[in-house]
């Protein structure tokens, strides 16, 4: 295995490491997300109108939590096709 073969597995076992962390956080942030949401809904049914309903709710937290690792899982593997076929030329 040539230097540059060795370069290239190892840069790419670490954006694998850094994809599986975000994906496990992803899953993580969307499994709050439907616990969140199957609380709201459990309320609206229990409470109506009458309920107090939050204008700075945590789905918005975790909506925006995964948004933002769903990018960077995706940057992360443009950046692995990149690299893989920069080494193949």
């Amino acid at each position: 295995m040539g230097r540059s073969s060795k370069y290239k597995s190892k840069m790419l076992e670490k954006i694998e490491v850094k994809q599986i962390r975000l994906l496990m956080d992803l899953k993580n942030k969307l499994e709050g997300l439907i616990c969140i949401c199957q609380e709201s809904i459990k309320k609206i049914e229990s409470e109506g109108i009458k309920g107090y309903y939050s204008g700075d709710h945590d789905c918005t937290k975790y909506a925006e939590m995964a948004h933002k690792l769903s990018n960077e899982l995706s940057i992360l593997n443009f950046w692995k096709i990149e690299i893989e076929k920069d080494f193949k030329n």
